[in-house]
């Protein structure tokens, strides 16, 4: 008699959990659950640890930028790994001086700087740059064009929230 209770509970609560419609019936976006709820865990990132990461992705990122092959697909990667990363990504050289306009403090100081290397013609090596709001920007060269440079800028609270575990614990080690 107690199993027969037991199998008939069983059978009602599975019938009472199939009616109730999953979050995917209700018109929920799944997938954006699940990543916002990875988003939200906690990740305990340094400061060095941060910038470790934040330098490799634009090093990696301006690399695959200079390897397009056309203007087409070149906006395209750029376009792309703007809403991947969510970054900002510009194309910029010596004549791009409306940048400064907007800007001010650290981010003005060393966007002054590097449009004077520019207009002296001086080769532009690979550079990252944290702000005083703990956001960062880069810049490297475009390859083929000496007088053009990739300027990326990451928000600090993007750059964590894809920093993946895998990575911190590499970073770690």
């Amino acid at each position: 008699m107690q199993s027969f209770v037991h199998v008939a509970s069983i059978i009602i609560g599975l019938l009472l959990f199939s009616c109730v419609p999953d979050l995917k019936e209700r018109g929920y976006d799944t997938k954006k659950l699940a990543e916002e709820i990875k988003d939200r865990k906690i990740k305990k990132v340094t400061s060095s640890q941060l910038q470790t990461w934040i330098l490799q992705k634009s090093m990696l990122i301006t690399e695959m930028l200079n390897q397009a092959g056309d203007a087409q697909i070149q906006k395209k990667w750029q376009d792309s790994l703007q809403k991947a990363y969510a970054i900002k990504i510009w194309q910029i050289s010596a004549d791009d001086k409306n940048l400064l306009q907007s800007s001010e403090g650290k981010r003005k100081a060393f966007l002054e700087a590097f449009f004077y290397e520019l207009e002296q013609g001086k080769t532009i090596e690979p550079t990252l740059q944290k702000l005083e709001n703990e956001d960062f920007i880069f810049v490297n060269k475009v390859a083929n064009a000496p007088q053009k440079v990739w300027l990326l800028e990451f928000t600090k609270q993007e750059a964590i929230r894809h920093i993946d575990a895998k990575e911190l614990r590499k970073m770690r080690e």
